[in-house]
């Protein structure tokens, strides 16, 4: 439908993203990023034996360790300690299982750790067809140790770029509130009315609003009546 429209087309990953401080790395490659402090925040990495530590590697133990010991980690998000997250010995889920299993082996840095960059919104995201062997990949892997979408999708994308030298991920922004209009019409026709271009509007589900709804506000954003 949005064939030749903002943000299509497109040869790089699209994902999306709220304006929040603590998603400023959605989707970044935080090997290179600029911001060195930030993207020891936000990261972590798991090695085979199933030791974290943080990016940059001064503080080891396991996930609580690195919640004790760097700041402001993840900016405060504690689903990341859950075992469908982190994961733990105890829960044999997670991205500690992941990390420990001889298949994630193509994904080690040299040092033999496996980087788990930046959570981030993952309502939406869209791989192009030339990267769709490496997305299954790397998606089957998550699937097989149970992470959580949130935890799995930007690792996933990281996966694809580690492997074929993928385009820079294109970031839209999202449109969503957990205020009582979330789901209705009114969400998605007048608080989505945002400065500039909207990527993702979440949720609109068909089931809910009905279908006059549903196509009042789809017509509304193909033809940018906002």
């Amino acid at each position: 439908l949005s064939q030749g429209q903002y943000p299509f087309p497109s040869k790089a990953i699209i994902g999306n993203t709220k304006k929040i401080d603590s998603h400023r790395m959605s989707y970044t490659d935080v090997r290179n990023a600029k911001d060195k402090q930030q993207a020891n925040e936000v990261s972590y990495r798991i090695f085979p034996n199933g030791t974290f530590s943080d990016l940059n590697k001064t503080v080891f133990g396991d996930i609580n360790t690195l919640w004790d010991k760097v700041p402001n980690f993840v900016g405060g998000w504690d689903m990341v300690k859950k075992s469908y997250c982190a994961g733990s010995a105890v829960s044999g889920i997670g991205n500690m299982a992941m990390a420990k299993d001889i298949d994630s082996a193509k994904y080690r840095e040299e040092d033999g750790s496996i980087i788990f960059p930046s959570y981030t919104q993952a309502d939406f995201l869209f791989v192009p067809t030339k990267y769709s062997d490496e997305f299954a990949e790397a998606a089957r892997l998550h699937l097989k140790h149970e992470v959580w979408l949130e935890c799995a999708l930007p690792q996933i994308v990281d996966m694809i770029r580690q492997q074929t030298n993928a385009l820079p991920v294109h970031v839209v922004k999202l449109c969503t509130t957990f205020h009582p209009v979330r789901g209705k019409e009114f969400m998605a026709s007048r608080k989505c009315r945002n400065k500039g271009s909207i990527g993702v509007v979440h949720p609109l589900k068909l089931g809910k609003v009905g279908y006059d709804a549903f196509e009042r506000v789809m017509d509304s954003f193909q033809f940018g009546l906002r």
